[in-house]
């Protein structure tokens, strides 16, 4: 996997809205987030969110395991 080293996948949604709910989870919790895979070319409407591509959630190595419990009750 390329890219920064420091960061961990803990989730990878199937679209750009999974990604973004996930994130959304994560950074309330302050856990600082990044989202990979956003693309824009596959977006219904010029200007929304939430591309249609699988996404990978990150965040930095240090916190791996602090994900865990808000991703369990997402996917509860």
């Amino acid at each position: 996997m390329s890219g920064d080293p420091d960061l961990v996948v803990v989730a990878a949604p199937p679209d750009g809205v999974g990604g973004s709910i996930v994130a959304s989870a994560l950074e309330s919790a302050g856990i600082p987030v990044t989202v990979r895979g956003d693309a824009h070319s596959g977006w219904l409407f010029p200007g929304a969110g939430g591309g249609l591509g699988a996404v990978q959630v990150l965040v930095p190595r240090a916190m791996a395991a602090a994900p865990r419990p808000i991703l369990d009750e997402l996917h509860g």
